[in-house]
Order: C-alpha cells, then sequence, then structure tokens
C-alpha cells in the first residue's frame, strides 16, 4: 500500500520542481550520441573553465581530434572555436610535435540542461549528447532505477524554514543495495547509514532506517522515501546526473497520506543536493571506490578491525600540528 501511494507523489513532485530553477553543475567525463556511434566528446570544467575534444574521423577513416578550451557564460553554456590536431606520434613511435590548425572547424557553442546532458552546435550539425554509462548500470532494462545503486551524501538547506535558528544546512546519507522488480516500476532499497564512514547498510540501519525509491520516467525525476525517526517519513524528489542529483525534500508523518503532506504549503520545501560518495560494488560487496586499502593513502589513519572510523591523533601527530596557524586562523574569525 506504501508503494502505491508513493507511485501517486510524481505529479505533485513535479509541480514542485516547476517552481524557480535550482543550480546544477555539469559533469566532466565522456560524452556521445547513441545514434552516431564513433564520435565522442571528452569534456573536463574546472572552475568555470571548459575543455573539450572531439574524437572524429576525416572522409579517408584518419582520425582527428577537435579540441576547443575556455571560460563558460554562466552555468551551463560555453561558446568557442575549435581547433584540429593531427599527425601526432604512434604507439612506440619516437615523440613528434602534431599539427594544430586554429579554428578549422570553426565555432562551437554547447549548453547543458541537466548535469549530464547537452546540446552541441558546431560545422557539422546540432546534436544532443549525454554522459557514457560505462558500467554504474550492467545493461538492465531500468537502467535509471539501477543508476541509483550506492552511497550518496546529501546537503539539505534549511536557511528559509520558519524556525530554523542558527547554522541552516543538515546532512544525510542514503545507501541503495539492491532492486526489487517484483512492482512495477522497479524500486531501488537500502537505508540511511549508521554512519558516513562505514557508508554500509547494517541490520540495524535496515531495521530502523529503511530507504526505498523508484525512477518516474514521465518526469525524469527520481523519488526518495527515508523512514526519519520519530514517526516521520523522509521524502525527495531529485533530477539526478550520474554522480549528483539536485532537487527538493520535506518530512512527513508516516501517519497521514504523503500527497496530502506534499500538498500542504505549511509543509517546508528543503533544496538539496546530492552527491554520489561510494560504488555500488563497494556498498554491496565491500569493494570498490570508498574502500580503506592497507597502506593506502587515506587520509587520517584508520583503527584497525573497525571498518573505517578515524584513529585518535598520536603524539607524534599532535606534535606536528600547525598550531600557530591554526591559532590565526581562530584570530580571523572572532577578532583576537
Amino acid at each position: 500500500m506504501r508503494r502505491i501511494i508513493l507511485l501517486s507523489l510524481s505529479v505533485l513532485f513535479a509541480v514542485l520542481l516547476a517552481r524557480p530553477a535550482q543550480a546544477f553543475t555539469p559533469e566532466n567525463g565522456f560524452y556521445w550520441n547513441a545514434n552516431e556511434p564513433g564520435r565522442g566528446y571528452t569534456i573536463e570544467i574546472q572552475d568555470n573553465f571548459l575543455f573539450i575534444i572531439i574524437y572524429i574521423y576525416n572522409p579517408d577513416g584518419s582520425a582527428t581530434w577537435y579540441t576547443a578550451q575556455g571560460l563558460m557564460q554562466g552555468n551551463t553554456v560555453f561558446n568557442g572555436t575549435l581547433d584540429a590536431t593531427t599527425g601526432g606520434p604512434c604507439i612506440g613511435c619516437p615523440p613528434s610535435t602534431p599539427t594544430t590548425v586554429i579554428n578549422a572547424a570553426g565555432p562551437i557553442s554547447i549548453e547543458f540542461d541537466t548535469e549530464i546532458t547537452a546540446t552541441v552546435t558546431w560545422s557539422a550539425g546540432t546534436f544532443r549528447i549525454e554522459r557514457f554509462d560505462y558500467f554504474l548500470t550492467r545493461g538492465a532494462a531500468d537502467v535509471a532505477t539501477e543508476l541509483m545503486l550506492g552511497e550518496w551524501q546529501i546537503v539539505l538547506d534549511y536557511a528559509n524554514v520558519p524556525g530554523v535558528m542558527g547554522y541552516p544546512f543538515f546532512g544525510d546519507v542514503l545507501v541503495y543495495t539492491s532492486i526489487d522488480t517484483s512492482e512495477d516500476p522497479d524500486f531501488f532499497d537500502g537505508c540511511r547509514a549508521d554512519d558516513s564512514i562505514l557508508g554500509r547498510c547494517s541490520q540495524q540501519a535496515l531495521n530502523s532506517s529503511a530507504a526505498t525509491g523508484f525512477y518516474d520516467a514521465a518526469q525524469d525525476l527520481h523519488f526518495l522515501v527515508v523512514v526519519n525517526g520519530n514517526n516521520q517519513l523522509a521524502l525527495y524528489v531529485v533530477r539526478t546526473g550520474t554522480g549528483q542529483f539536485d532537487g527538493y525534500a520535506k518530512v512527513c508523518p508516516d501517519n497521514e497520506p504523503l500527497a496530502d503532506c506534499l500538498a500542504d504549503n505549511s509543509n517546508a520545501q528543503i533544496p538539496v543536493r546530492g552527491f554520489r560518495s561510494a560504488s555500488r560494488s563497494f556498498v554491496q560487496n565491500g569493494v570498490g571506490p570508498n574502500r580503506a586499502e592497507t597502506g593506502a593513502k587515506t587520509g587520517l589513519p584508520m583503527i584497525s578491525g573497525e571498518g573505517q572510523k578515524h584513529a585518535p591523533l598520536s603524539a607524534v601527530e599532535i606534535k606536528a600540528l600547525p598550531a600557530e596557524r591554526l591559532e590565526r586562523a581562530a584570530a580571523r574569525l572572532l577578532g583576537r
């Protein structure tokens, strides 16, 4: 019954997301158009500087790289010119300087409409591109549901919620480990993690802080629902890239219809941003990105036998602390 109610929420959430647009960050990575196999786009964004490589072939089959770089215009738009590079060294050949022709392919424009989709316009035409999914999904029919498997760390912005005093930002850590295909649409299931270091679903977390969710193709939205304690449910509605999502949340009593809670304008709507912080492989099998490796650089040292909990600083590490600079930092803030 609960899941039937959840399915009815998509229209209400779409109304919520129709309000002023939220910020999003275009993702770095390899992009393509599925209708144009053999052509690819690598995009790297650092701060507001974008660099793009287009992998393409000449009529004789020889490869050419087109590149453009420069500052973005705002959050989503880049305009530049494409240079062509040919004649670089082959594998095993001695180093050589390739030939670059400036502005060989004329202007290029890129406009992102989500974290992982954009429209590219250049001399070859106008194309829709999306970030390529190498291994986040495994070829299942419902790839948008499968995409959510892994750990997500979430920032909630209570700055405009009446009655919230002091620090306005709060966090959440959700771990999704499995897919239930017995219902339509499929659901992804997991928990709110016991802590942000271990990052997996213990039996305690599954019992006390279960989480579920689904993808609505008509709205292109993911819906996340979490047992929030104190007879509450936390509900998130988000648009998701491969490594981040943006949207809203509401906290609702668990003894009233969720649709009524969402329609209640007196119940605060909270902006949220989420970031993938551990791999699907890690949360399912304990192996993969986010697992501490013996001898690897893991930041602060970990306690042996206690997952990934940080160890107390040793006497040597305490002695090495930049005490003077720490005090200067405090003085800058406190006027000391």
